[in-house]
């Protein structure tokens, strides 16, 4: 799907794990399939390093144990930003159509 050229959206179709913006961004959305710690860890990383304001991410979570890895991904998250001092807001949210997979929102304030 093309984007309409607006001058406020900038879209790139690059390896998610390796990008790193030239200059922070107000959000990072990522919608990555791969392994919900994977996503945790990068989506951590942004926040942590100052590359963008908010995100919202998607964990693609497996067949069995599914709580059990949004817990896994909640720490993950919660133990990059702590070990920085940083203050920030999570939260999850499972939308009623999709039960394999759970949107998360990260900001810092």
């Amino acid at each position: 799907a093309e984007l309409i050229p607006s001058g406020m959206m900038d879209h790139r179709r690059v390896d998610g794990f390796r990008y790193r913006p030239h200059k922070a961004v107000d959000w990072m959305v990522c919608d990555i399939v791969e392994r919900p710690s994977r996503i945790a860890a990068l989506v951590a990383g942004w926040i942590a390093q100052g590359w963008c304001r908010d995100c919202i991410f998607n964990l693609k979570l497996p067949m069995k144990k599914r709580y059990e890895e949004v817990k896994r991904c909640r720490q993950i998250i919660e133990d990059e930003l702590e070990a920085r001092r940083l203050r920030y807001c999570l939260s999850f949210k499972q939308l009623f159509h999709d039960r394999q997979e759970i949107t998360g929102y990260l900001s810092r304030p």
